[in-house]
């Protein structure tokens, strides 16, 4: 039973002797005290991550927000700064933070499975120092992936009534139907996305593929 207890003191004295050396490491590299981090956001980059149309280039303006209406997140390690995300129109010129490493985070739009508007993104690492002032730039892109249907005139003639859904997980969007074949929708990049086609055909069956 000593001996556990021993082993036990000797382990907390060595964590204890590892958070110190840490904090004296931090404390050499960036100092003790407070800094001022200066943000402004770049250009916002509508290159698509994927699409079903070759032609398509460039999102409809109304998509693309402004600068103003970015949130911005700013972490140390996986730990927001307290105040934070807030809003980009919200910012002082100076933002007062202590010194350390931070990972600066704007975007704008949810990123769920399948949505109707783009999601936004981007970051930066800064170091703050005691006493003075670091600039950063953080240029957003387009995070997500734009879908486009792409039903053939002679597919459509088959069928008295047929929509295209979208599929991802537990989530599931129509992208288009017999009324409307120009819509688009936006996926999360990197997931798996099927697309499902239903219809009932001129001679009233009801059909499904994927």
């Amino acid at each position: 039973m000593k001996m556990i207890i021993r082993q036990i003191m000797a382990l907390a004295a060595l964590c204890w002797a590892l958070a110190s050396c840490s904090d004296d490491t931090f404390n050499r590299e960036y100092g003790e005290g407070m800094g001022y981090l200066r943000l402004q956001l770049g250009k916002v980059d509508v290159d698509f991550s994927s699409t079903t149309r070759a032609e398509a280039s460039s999102l409809p303006d109304e998509l693309i927000p402004a600068t103003a209406d970015f949130m911005i997140d700013i972490k140390q390690g996986n730990s927001s700064v307290d105040g934070y995300p807030k809003k980009y129109s919200e910012l002082a010129e100076g933002i007062e933070l202590k010194a350390g490493g931070y990972t600066v985070i704007a975007y704008h739009g949810d990123n769920k499975p399948i949505q109707a508007t783009p999601y936004f993104s981007g970051s930066s690492t800064v170091e703050i120092y005691p006493g003075k002032s670091t600039s950063t730039t953080v240029s957003a892109a387009l995070a997500n992936a734009m879908v486009t249907p792409a039903v053939s005139e002679s597919l459509q003639k088959h069928y008295t009534a047929w929509s295209l859904k979208l599929m991802a997980g537990d989530s599931s969007v129509e992208l288009a139907n017999q009324d409307n074949t120009d819509g688009y929708l936006f996926a999360k990049a990197d997931q798996l996305v099927n697309a499902v086609f239903e219809g009932t055909n001129l001679l009233g069956k009801e059909t499904s593929q994927a």
